[in-house]
């Protein structure tokens, strides 16, 4: 049965990916450990790299890095960058109830964008392999543009795309940069429990919604 969009709260959801759409966690983390260990500077364990990512692949690096003398990011950049190519889809996988949830706002009409901190390139291949059945509106990863979220100039960009004003607009992540993204581009935001930060990181950084299952955020605009 086809909902009307005029009944429903809002008319179009942007998502963040890595966190929130996707559970990439090991192989990002897999792939950090294997530069590390390249190099014999120590590893993370998995849990750790929650708090690593989320603020593009550069950030990854730095956060990973020891921090005791100074480094060639890019060096090491580079080769994060290509040993994560090979494995971005090795254990990587969407989480329980996210295709049932991108269904239903399928069948309500509802536009659908993804916009993350993720390489462009990287996001693509994710995204063709695992969420092809659905139809976003706009995907965009990290362009090299120096536009990364929290700054809202994709976010605002995609909106105008999907001819949508900001109260129409929910914006749906892991973390405090997603909360921050939604509150610069002026947007209602939905703070999700399943992925890599915690309740108290969303709330504090102003989430408007919490939730703790997907199916809960068709209730939100339901």
């Amino acid at each position: 049965m086809t909902i009307s969009t005029s009944t429903l709260k809002f008319k179009a959801i942007i998502f963040d990916l890595d966190g929130t759409l996707v559970d990439s966690l090991f192989d990002l983390g897999s792939s950090m450990n294997k530069v590390l260990l390249r190099h014999n500077y120590p590893i993370h364990a998995m849990d750790r790299y929650r708090h690593f990512v989320g603020n593009g692949m550069r950030k990854l690096v730095e956060r990973a890095l020891p921090n005791t003398f100074e480094h060639d990011i890019e060096f090491y950049l580079d080769e994060l960058l290509t040993i994560y190519a090979d494995n971005c889809l090795m254990k990587t996988q969407t989480y329980t109830g996210i295709e049932a949830l991108l269904q239903q706002l399928k069948d309500a009409s509802i536009q659908m964008a993804i916009i993350t901190n993720k390489k462009h390139e990287l996001t693509d291949k994710i995204i063709e392999d695992l969420l092809s059945d659905f139809t976003f509106e706009a995907v965009m990863g990290d362009l090299n543009d120096g536009k990364r979220k929290p700054d809202p100039y994709h976010t605002l960009a995609v909106m105008e795309t999907m001819g949508v004003r900001p109260s129409e607009v929910l914006f749906v992540g892991d973390s405090n940069v997603d909360i921050e993204t939604a509150q610069n581009a002026g947007v209602e935001s939905c703070g999700v429990l399943w992925g890599f930060r915690t309740k108290t990181e969303l709330i504090d950084a102003g989430a408007t919604y919490v939730v703790e299952k997907p199916s809960e955020i068709f209730e939100i605009i339901h």
